[in-house]
């Protein structure tokens, strides 16, 4: 039983988590109804109805109550058309962006599909399947190992996108976390909802290649 203290603290606190499962919920029905979505955009729709940011609003009505215009409708106008204006000029590269990551996605998915086949792992749990994913991906020519600054910095630079280079920087992070089991290793990609860019995660790879040449480095076989 809750201490007397413990059920003062929890006055007025919601007793279930329905908040939370809304907005998964919301964007899980996006993924299911549209399929080739990006996650981010999922659950960017999901608070935009729930939040009711681009309702309309209506007018009092006889027995029913106004129902308030949503925070889009109440900027001045000048900047509701610049927002859409700005919108329309990011379309197509944002497209661009998003095609890439799902292609990267459905590559990843694809890949390990075939590595469950193979070492029959249809009843193993998710983290299992990506340790052995990732063990597996870092003896491969994906990864960037027993290189210097420079060529890590010239590697990187050969890919094409922005999209393309923070994923294979994720991807070389992931083998030493996930593949290896390097517990040191910063797998946080943002900081105060603020992304790390390019430059920040290819510094951390530098210092994890430097750090796994050393002799306390041992890497499992």
């Amino acid at each position: 039983h809750a201490s007397q203290e413990r059920r003062m603290a929890l006055r007025g606190v919601p007793a279930t988590n329905d908040l939370a499962e809304s907005s998964l919920g919301g964007a899980t029905y996006q993924l299911q109804r549209f399929g080739r979505i990006g996650i981010k955009h999922a659950a960017a729709v999901s608070d935009v109805r729930r939040n009711g940011w681009l309702r309309r609003g209506t007018k009092e009505e006889k027995g029913k109550h106004k129902r308030p215009a949503g925070l889009f409708h109440t900027l001045p106008e000048p900047v509701q058309f610049a927002i859409m204006e700005s919108a329309i000029k990011d379309a197509p590269q944002q497209r661009t962006r998003n095609t890439e990551e799902l292609d990267l996605q459905r590559k990843a998915k694809e890949a390990k599909e075939k590595l469950i086949h193979e070492l029959n792992l249809h009843n193993s749990t998710e983290a299992y399947i990506d340790a052995i994913y990732y063990y597996k991906m870092y003896f491969s020519e994906a990864c960037m190992k027993d290189m210097t600054a420079g060529e890590v910095q010239k590697a990187i630079d050969l890919f094409p996108s922005k999209t393309a280079k923070l994923d294979a920087l994720k991807e070389n992070i992931r083998m030493r976390k996930l593949g290896l089991g390097f517990d040191w290793v910063d797998d946080k990609w943002s900081k105060s909802n603020k992304a790390f860019g390019v430059g920040v995660l290819t510094s951390r790879l530098i210092a994890i290649i430097q750090r796994e040449g050393r002799d306390e480095c041992i890497i499992p076989t």
